[in-house]
């Protein structure tokens, strides 16, 4: 209904004539405005129906199968996606012909009435819908909460979980509304009913907002598969906005790198997705009110025309002011005044961007470190969270695939470290050996460990960034000392830190001579920073100790080697393999499967994927894990029972039935068997019987004659170790 009215005045003021100058680029204007419109009241909407849509699944699970909200948001995405294209075309072709926009509408509506009322209700129609949103979301989220997923049936079950997974997912977008609308929206519609103008919101309605609500939908399609694949299936089948949906769809996908992944801890998070994203907002926020309101009002004398106040606001704010307080007076000596200068304020939307981009960059390097790596970290533990894994042939098809991955991908780094180690030309990877750490299986731990690392140092960095910025040399713990100044009743015309009165000193040439003025300024936009900037200082000190804890965490798990075996050998007893932790023979193959099996990048997957996923997936993806290691390790002492084998007949038949003579000694003293690996070897061999049997070269072989002979009596030939002469050659010779 909005969007009707809106049409159809513009049409009117186009088609009547009443402006016969400016009439078809009033038009323009109209369609510019009519885009907007739709996009604001399409993408509020779409908020809306998201928001609805979660309450449904959780307050009546049975009327939400009957709803289909689902195509509802597709369509409405489209709708938004059309007009979206077209407003960003308008607005350039209105850039082109006007050089202030402003001037358009003046002229456009001139002598309108409607305009100002019109923009009035649907401002605060929009504000009535988002608060409706974040309501019902509460609501919920409190069901989902207090709900517990029970019941015979197993498909309404899953679904009940699979539905508390989205409902989790677009909290995102929920958070997103409540920090880039409800608080602006409300800042307008205040200063609208207020001030009954239109003039300190402007650059709000035609730019921010549209940019925060394409936010929000471009939020929510990368975390929505299937808004994703539905823009996928629309650029296959239209032929008209092919090319229009190809290029959202394109960056739909391109923006999916800033969103965050599975690949890291939460802590993690806390950096590069949540801090990052607040500080874009406050930055938002800090812009708003820079450069679309009046940052600064200063008191001029009174033979001062408006041109004059305007040049006298526009010259203190670029340039910088300075604080004095109240008791003392203003000092006479310029270089004084220039030394109590404040600087910070027209920075700070910049400064609170170059943090956000110190907490994303770690993130980054993390990312491309880790998909460069043997082991595609990302896509693990995307399979390990799979919310098919509920259905038990999906989530064994996974443990497969997963369980073949790792294998391969550590089989893969071991030959590439066995490469370098063999390599007998000088070359730079043999003298610096910090160059085979890509080849080597501990590559992803200690990329991981280093960026854990730089998460601490950059908070450390930021805590004394900011203390620089806002040049606090008198505190030297900014946060905590201004919160004794809080407590103790210090304000800001005693401490001078963000003043909200401060002095500007300006040069005016008025008929050849230069006249130097004084005027009093009032920094409004020092009321907002000052709350940013200490809750920033307390975040950051909360955000370091929680990341150094994290990092002592991480960094006792990986360079402890016991620390991995006992994480291994506790899950290992939650599995359905047999193994004892006390038993000495699982002990020695718990070593042999962590230290040279699994090694560092193998045991720091499988905690990631137990952290992200389940325990319950991570214990039998390690249960899969252990019973691939056990048939290899069977095949393994199979095959060198075979050699052994061949190497006892080669020896008989070229007439050597002793043992080998020990190199360090001189005499015809034999080397001493071990009887415990004679048994293994005795146990290995005798399971490979049937292959042995087989095998015309070996049937004669005194080794395969002893083992039939004791598989046919069920005993044992003993070995004789002290009179090794009177043994018979067997398959341990040699």
């Amino acid at each position: 209904m909005a969007t009707i009215i809106s049409a159809s005045r513009q049409m009117v003021v186009a088609s009547v004539g009443v402006y016969k100058i400016d009439g078809w680029k009033c038009l323009v204007q109209g369609l510019h405005l009519i885009c907007y419109e739709i996009g604001d009241c399409t993408s509020t909407a779409f908020i809306f129906i998201i928001s609805l849509d979660r309450f449904f699944a959780m307050t009546s699970f049975e009327r939400y199968k009957k709803f289909t909200i689902r195509h509802v948001q597709i369509l409405i995405g489209v709708v938004f996606t059309v007009a979206l294209v077209y407003y960003c075309i308008l607005a350039v072709l209105i850039g082109t012909i006007y050089l202030s926009k402003r001037e358009v509408s003046a002229n456009c509506y001139r002598g309108e009435v409607l305009t100002l009322l019109y923009c009035k209700v649907l401002i605060s129609t929009l504000l009535f819908i988002f608060i409706v949103t974040v309501v019902l979301y509460t609501i919920a989220c409190l069901v989902m909460r207090c709900r517990k997923v029970v019941g015979s049936n197993s498909v309404r079950r899953n679904q009940l979980k699979r539905e508390k997974v989205v409902t989790k997912r677009v909290a995102v977008i929920i958070v997103s509304t409540l920090i880039t609308h409800i608080i602006p929206v409300s800042f307008c519609v205040v200063n609208m009913w207020r001030n009954q103008n239109l003039l300190g919101i402007s650059s709000f309605l035609l730019l921010m907002h549209p940019a925060t609500l394409t936010l929000d939908l471009f939020l929510y399609a990368l975390l929505d598969k299937d808004i994703r694949r539905s823009f996928s299936r629309l650029a296959a089948q239209t032929t008209t906005t092919t090319t229009t949906t190809n290029m959202l769809y394109t960056a739909l996908n391109a923006l999916r790198f800033f969103a965050y992944r599975q690949d890291d801890s939460d802590v993690d998070r806390l950096h590069y997705w949540l801090t990052s994203n607040v500080l874009i907002a406050l930055s938002l926020l800090v812009s708003f009110k820079q450069f679309g309101g009046k940052p600064i009002e200063c008191l001029v004398p009174k033979m001062f025309s408006s041109a004059w106040e305007q040049y006298a606001e526009n010259f203190c704010w670029a340039q910088d002011t300075y604080f004095l307080p109240f008791d003392e007076s203003v000092p006479k000596d310029i270089t004084d005044r220039e030394r109590l200068k404040i600087s910070y304020y027209q920075w700070v939307p910049f400064f609170l961007l170059l943090e956000a981009l110190c907490f994303r960059l770690p993130s980054i390097m993390w990312r491309y470190l880790a998909d460069h790596s043997g082991i595609r970290i990302r896509d693990v533990i995307n399979l390990a969270m799979d919310e098919r894994n509920v259905r038990a042939e999906i989530k064994e098809q996974n443990i497969d695939a997963l369980t073949k991955h790792i294998l391969n991908a550590l089989q893969f780094h071991r030959r590439l470290e066995q490469q370098q180690q063999q390599r007998h030309v000088a070359s730079p990877h043999r003298l610096c050996r910090l160059l085979n750490l890509p080849y080597t299986a501990a590559y992803v731990t200690s990329v991981y460990l280093l960026i854990k690392l730089l998460y601490v140092l950059n908070v450390a960095a930021q805590l004394l960034m900011l203390n620089r910025f806002l040049n606090t040399d008198t505190y030297q713990w900014y946060g905590f000392e201004a919160l004794a100044d809080v407590l103790n009743g210090t304000t800001w015309e005693n401490s001078g830190f963000f003043p909200r009165v401060t002095l500007c000193d300006f040069q005016v040439r008025v008929m050849g001579n230069v006249q130097r003025y004084s005027v009093q300024c009032v920094l409004v936009i020092n009321l907002f920073n000052e709350k940013i900037f200490t809750l920033l200082w307390f975040w950051y000190t909360v955000l370091f100790l929680i990341t150094a804890a994290s990092f002592a965490y991480w960094a006792y798990a990986i360079l402890l080697p016991w620390s991995g075996r006992w994480f291994i050998s506790r899950h290992l007893q939650l599995t359905d393999e047999p193994f004892n932790g006390n038993d000495k023979d699982d002990v020695r193959r718990l070593r042999r499967f962590v230290n040279d099996y699994l090694k560092s990048d193998g045991v720091f997957l499988v905690r990631l994927i137990t952290s992200r996923s389940s325990i319950v997936f991570g214990t039998e993806l390690l249960g899969s894990l252990w019973r691939s290691f056990h048939e290899i390790d069977q095949q393994l002492r199979l095959n060198n029972a075979i050699e052994r084998v061949e190497k006892s007949n080669w020896l008989r038949r070229h007439g050597f039935k002793g043992r080998r003579r020990d190199r360090g000694s001189t005499g015809k003293q034999k080397t001493p068997v071990n009887p415990s690996s004679q048994e293994e070897i005795q146990d290995a061999v005798r399971k490979l019987l049937p292959l042995l049997r087989e095998r015309a070269d070996l049937a004669t072989s005194p080794c395969l004659t002893n083992l039939q002979g004791e598989e046919d009596d069920d005993q044992a030939t003993a070995i004789d170790t002290d009179n090794p002469t009177n043994q018979q050659p067997s398959c341990y010779d040699g």
